[in-house]
């Protein structure tokens, strides 16, 4: 099954649900995968598995979630998601995934770290309640 496929499952399935656009970075390499997901920190550990990583502290020292682009729905999160491949294209070196640029770098500093975002979603929920 083709990724667009797959997107598109996922798209449909998905579909009034808020995403996030993400970037986690590869701490080894410093390489970044700027995808889409409903919960970032379940992706994080994907990404995690598929790289070979086991138990909690290997995890832990893969990977770590710069920041996020939360989007009201899936439609939205893949055509930022679409457009950020395209603004990096020049350092792409695979499927979803770039090298650290200065460009890059600059993008991710305007945005919100990702502590400060998880931050914000715990006071709107408590806020809720």
């Amino acid at each position: 099954m083709t990724t667009r496929l797959m997107k598109a499952r996922v798209r449909q399935k998905h579909r009034g649900t808020p995403h996030e656009v993400y970037f986690v970075q590869n701490i080894e390499n410093r390489r970044v995968k700027i995808g889409v997901t409903i919960d970032v920190e379940r992706r994080r550990g994907q990404l995690n598995r598929l790289a070979g990583a086991k138990g909690t502290q290997a995890v832990e020292q893969m990977t770590r979630i710069i920041a996020v682009i939360p989007c009201l729905d899936a439609k939205s999160a893949y055509q930022i998601e679409a457009e950020l491949h395209e603004r990096f294209k020049d350092s792409a070196v695979g499927c979803e995934i770039f090298e650290w640029s200065d460009s890059l770098a600059v993008f991710i500093s305007t945005l919100k770290p990702y502590r400060e975002h998880r931050l914000d979603c715990l006071k709107a929920a408590v806020q809720k309640v």
